[in-house]
């Protein structure tokens, strides 16, 4: 009797499990073909690592240099001699330059003098100057103090009615300092400003003392200005 139950059930059995070893399989297979969720990262492999982050490369530092260039006007007082006794003069001419290392500034100026003429003269008398100069701005992005030193070279003439004239030149010595205002990107200021000029044209030794303002176009190199943004 139990010989003919085995015999009966152990061909089922064997049936059954070998259905369900199938039945797993393919359940198995159904679950890596199934498409992945979106957003779901894939997770890595037991022998694999995840990419390093890529290096973020820094932002280039802005050039600190300006250019500027502009016009400066003022009133000169003349002591020593030009020539001929002469009362004050009137001061005008163009200036351009750059500002570097914050702080430190130089330029390049010419400068056109018209002299009145004193009671007991009977002649014009005039100067121009070419020369370069070299300062400090305590605070280059606003208001501050500038001061600087230069040299030139000038050149004094005098003409009289009757069209006479004679010329001397030589070199100056040029100081100067005043308040400096930055308004903007685009504007420098120096105002008031006070310069002396000392040196000799030939036989003319003389000194001049120069009341004025000198106003720029300013743009600032490589730096993202305020109207761009």
């Amino acid at each position: 009797m139990m010989s003919a139950l085995a015999a009966f059930f152990r061909p089922r059995v064997a049936c059954a499990i070998a259905s369900l070893g199938l039945l797993t399989a393919s359940s198995i297979a159904r679950a890596e073909d199934a498409p992945r969720a979106v957003g779901v990262p894939a997770m890595p492999e037991s022998n694999e690592l995840p990419p390093p982050d890529a290096p973020v490369a820094p932002k280039p530092r802005p050039l600190d240099l300006s250019i500027f260039g502009g016009i400066h006007a003022g009133a000169t007082l003349v002591g020593g001699s030009v020539g001929e006794p002469v009362g004050p003069a009137g001061t005008f001419g163009f200036e351009g330059g750059a500002r570097f290392l914050s702080h430190f500034y130089g330029t390049a100026l010419f400068d056109l003098a018209l002299f009145s003429s004193g009671a007991a003269s009977q002649k014009s008398v005039s100067s121009w100057l070419l020369g370069v100069r070299g300062g400090y701005l305590s605070n280059p992005e606003g208001f501050g103090f500038a001061a600087d030193l230069g040299v030139a070279y000038r050149g004094i003439s005098l003409a009289d009615a009757t069209g006479t004239s004679l010329r001397r030149g030589g070199a100056d010595a040029l100081v100067g300092a005043g308040l400096h205002f930055k308004i903007g990107d685009t504007v420098r200021l120096f105002l008031p400003r006070v310069d002396l000029s000392a040196g000799s044209a030939g036989d003319f030794t003389h000194y001049l003392v120069t009341f004025g303002v000198v106003a720029m176009y300013n743009h600032d190199v490589g730096r993202r200005h305020r109207h761009e943004d």
